[in-house]
């Protein structure tokens, strides 16, 4: 079950549908960043060669760090590439199919940016596939993970411990708003 390929991680986002039509991760990418949102929002999207020397690096420091069930937060997950490595690299060292649902649930992600987090969403969907068909219950585990949110404004509530403020974010499985301390 985990004799996935390890090359690349945008490969999720190149099905045989995508790839019929030319829309590929990468092309995806290229067209979304534009001047203005760079300007706007700071959006830079990491090549993937330097996501895996990160997590290479990551690995060599703690070999620990991908286990299935480690915790990871992407503040800033654009399209999901960090997600989908930090997946990828948790999927190789599952031994059976609960293993796959422990290494999804401890991988969250947020961004400022609602098309940012539905290509995560529908990145990891994806990506999933090329290693078991996720349960209605997982694809709302992701949902659940990958939220839209000012993830800078949570960080310096948090670091301020300042949680008088309410905090939105946007579940994409729910039609209710998140405030305040429903989920930190």
């Amino acid at each position: 079950m985990n004799e996935k390929k390890t090359d690349s991680a945008p490969a999720a986002g190149e099905r045989d549908s995508a790839k019929a039509s030319g829309d590929t991760f990468e092309t995806r990418r290229a067209n979304k960043q534009t001047t203005e949102r760079v300007r706007k929002f700071g959006e830079i999207f990491t090549p993937h060669a330097i996501v895996v020397q990160m997590c290479d690096a990551l690995e060599r420091e703690s070999p620990e760090a991908f286990e299935i069930s480690s915790t990871f937060l992407e503040p800033s997950c654009g399209d999901g590439i960090f997600v989908l490595e930090i997946l990828r690299r948790k999927f190789a060292r599952c031994q059976k199919r609960a293993d796959y649902t422990t290494a999804l649930a401890s991988v969250y992600a947020m961004d400022i940016q609602a098309d940012n987090v539905a290509d995560t969403i529908a990145n990891i969907k994806d990506f999933c596939l090329d290693y078991f068909k996720p349960t209605a219950a997982e694809a709302v585990l992701i949902c659940d993970h990958v939220i839209q949110c000012d993830s800078l404004k949570i960080m310096r509530m948090l670091a301020r411990e300042d949680l008088s403020h309410e905090i939105y974010c946007f579940p994409k499985s729910k039609d209710r708003l998140i405030t305040g301390r429903d989920e930190f």
